[in-house]
């Protein structure tokens, strides 16, 4: 965990919660972890998802590796911190998924749906707990706005990943 913490405004963390954590709070609260998020569940039909579910059934092992996690907001957390910088948290209030919402709708679809073990799949988090709990609701959806303004990927860009074209260098081009 590391936690950068602006004392006056909030604190944020970065880590890791289990794949079967999630689940099973999404279980418990459905879409009500997903109400500052600007985009509930895509369809399950959606390529992302199915791009997600297909990791999760076919190669777990890679889902963090493949996944860009989590952005969650909080009002306030009850936690442990440990001397290796970090912790266990007991509690959190008004637990909200601003960003990731299909990630986690995508595991629990994948257990529930499709029976797929998510004992060993971990999910990166970024955790934001603001001071004064007003702040939240004005700063959530700029939090979604900019952590989706990237410009797209499309397929032929990632030829520029070529193993042949990586391996040309500028002094070998010639005009």
């Amino acid at each position: 965990v590391f936690v950068n913490d602006n004392k006056d405004y909030y604190t944020t963390m970065t880590g890791f919660i289990s794949a079967n954590a999630l689940y099973s709070l999404y279980d418990r609260w459905g879409p009500r972890l997903l109400e500052r998020n600007v985009r509930a569940y895509l369809q399950a039909r959606s390529k992302v998802n199915k791009g997600i579910r297909k990791t999760i059934v076919d190669t777990p092992e890679l889902f963090l590796a493949f996944n860009n996690g989590l952005t969650i907001t909080a009002e306030t957390i009850d936690a442990d911190f440990n001397d290796d910088n970090t912790c266990s948290i007991k509690s959190i209030r008004d637990f909200q998924i601003v960003n990731g919402g299909q990630t986690c709708a995508s595991l629990w679809h994948a257990k529930e749906k499709q029976n797929a073990p998510l004992d060993n799949i971990n999910v990166m988090m970024k955790l934001s707990v603001f001071k004064d709990h007003e702040v939240v609701d004005g700063i959530t959806p700029l939090i979604s706005r900019f952590s989706n303004s990237q410009n797209p990927v499309n397929t032929a860009d990632f030829s520029a990943n070529d193993p042949y074209l990586r391996t040309v260098e500028p002094s070998e081009v010639h005009s």
